[in-house]
């Protein structure tokens, strides 16, 4: 903690402007004057770096290089450097600084070897980082990350793009009484600097990255403080990540506007940090869906596949595939005004979550305005015995409608007065907890294999309903819909609609 502090306040100190891109190291760097830079093991620092016949040898070479928009910087196929990767300048819009690979083989490793990061930009825009092998390993925790993005500006950066990496087994660390947040240790990092309030980033694209044994957290975009920051994060895109083993969080984008988080797979993460697997917090209008969440574990708080947490507004969680995710399917996150606003969550299948706590824990909805969770698959087996909900509030504006829940299970609810449940379907037990719904059907909605999806969102499958189910057709038409469901089928604006996923 003590190093990234340090550095946080000199690169503070350094901070030119609000275009961020000046930092004091770049007055003992050099030009760069090649639209290409190779860098070999077999190379030599002395060279032009310009061809493949002369490249450079060393990450310090690099380091000391300021690049310009439109520059590449290549790394060997098969070859590997040790050290932190902290390259100067800044690319455009049109033009990106791309650090990248050439040649053939395994992918070139840039092992950080236990600094703060393995690569870190600071107050710098437009840079594209691909198709890199990328590790911080070391003997003991410490706050570092595997690729490190720092803003210590009032402004905002632009144009970030880390696409097709793999980032594994970064040591970080995170405790949630230490008053800092993950925004400083997790495979991939954006961190504002908590000493501006208007700060923020845009143009933002996470895809197609493999993360594996990475603490604390996966993918995470915040700050320190974690409060404090007006929503001024826009264009973010984190999409086809595959996460597996993550000490805390899988993915976390706080202070966002309309942030798109969807094709991810996270695989039994969380039990080493705080965390659950994909949320959002002090953010507006965001979608995740598509994503498949498993075997989540808690350790300390949480633990839910899905997250809406504090002060979060107009959020829809949907087309999503959950499973085996012991601390539940889905938790609102926080009480009065604190608590989520306008979200909703539709159309996603959840299958054996809960076994440790609830499928959903439904404690802080704002009653100021209504949030709604329809047309949902909810699977719980005998052996499973999770609640469907817990932990309600006295008061909310929360609406139930259309969800299918198949409940062999003995686990009940703990519903709320202004907990609205109608036109759903409760099979298999029925505890005396179970709500009321006017509307409801008790008989059993014939799937086509109950508790039969396994990995991957193609098995939910299992939870087609066949013809002649009492649930085709016998749902209530909602509003604003989404016009598909979790198989991309089309729902009617204007017909009544099954219940369920399907």
């Amino acid at each position: 903690m003590s190093t990234w502090r340090k550095r946080l306040s000199i690169v503070a100190a350094a901070a030119l402007s609000t275009t961020g891109l000046g930092v004091a190291a770049a007055t003992a760097a050099h030009a760069a004057t090649c639209t290409t830079y190779y860098i070999s093991t077999s190379g030599n620092d002395g060279n032009s770096g310009c061809s493949t016949s002369a490249p450079w040898k060393s990450i310090a070479k690099v380091n000391a290089t300021t690049f310009a928009a439109g520059a590449s910087i290549l790394f060997q196929d098969g070859g590997s450097w040790t050290g932190e990767l902290h390259p100067l300048g800044s690319g455009s819009a049109s033009s990106h600084v791309v650090i990248s690979s050439y040649g053939s083989g395994a992918r070139p490793i840039i092992a950080g070897n236990g600094a703060a990061a393995a690569i870190y930009l600071v107050n710098q825009s437009y840079w594209t980082i691909q198709n890199l092998e990328i590790t911080d390993n070391a003997a003991t925790a410490a706050l570092r990350s595997g690729i490190q993005l720092q803003n210590n500006t009032s402004g905002i950066l632009k144009g970030i793009s880390i696409i097709d990496n793999n980032i594994h087994n970064v040591k970080g660390y995170w405790s949630s009484t230490a008053g800092i947040q993950p925004s400083t240790s997790s495979g991939i990092a954006f961190n504002l600097s908590d000493s501006y309030a208007a700060n923020g980033w845009s143009g933002v694209l996470i895809n197609g990255n493999t993360l594996t044994t990475d603490d604390a957290g996966g993918i995470y975009l915040g700050s320190l403080a974690g409060k404090g920051h007006d929503q001024n994060t826009t264009g973010v895109d984190i999409e086809n990540n595959t996460l597996t083993d993550v000490g805390g969080n899988d993915i976390v984008c706080i202070f966002c506007v309309d942030a798109l988080v969807q094709y991810n797979v996270a695989t039994n993460s969380g039990s080493r940090y705080s965390g659950a697997g994909i949320w959002t917090a002090l953010s507006t209008g965001a979608v995740e869906q598509y994503n498949e969440v498993s075997e989540q574990h808690k350790h300390g708080s949480d633990g839910q596949a899905f997250d809406t947490d504090l002060g979060t507004k107009n959020i829809t969680v949907q087309y999503n595939y959950t499973h085996s995710d012991a601390w539940g399917f889905f938790e609102f996150c926080c009480n009065g005004s604190d608590g989520t606003v306008s979200s909703v969550t539709r159309y996603n299948i959840s299958q054996n979550d809960g076994s440790a706590f609830a499928v959903f824990r439904l404690f802080g909805v704002s009653t100021t305005a209504s949030s709604q969770i329809y047309n949902n698959t909810i699977y719980v087996n005998g052996s499973t015995n999770s609640a469907i909900t817990t932990r309600t509030p006295a008061a909310r504006n929360l609406y139930l409608t259309n969800n299918i829940i198949y409940n062999t299970g003995s686990g009940g609810y703990d519903s709320a007065a202004n907990e609205i449940w109608n036109y759903n379907t409760f099979y298999g037990n029925h505890p005396s907890s179970e709500p009321a719904d006017a509307h409801k059907l008790t008989s059993n909605p014939d799937f086509q294999n109950p508790g039969g999806a396994g990995s991957g969102r193609g098995s939910a499958s299992a939870y087609i309903l066949k013809s002649g189910s009492p649930d085709l057709g016998s749902g209530v038409l909602i509003s604003n819909n989404g016009g598909k469901d979790f198989f991309g089928n089309p729902v009617s604006s204007s017909a009544a609609p099954n219940r369920g996923a399907y």
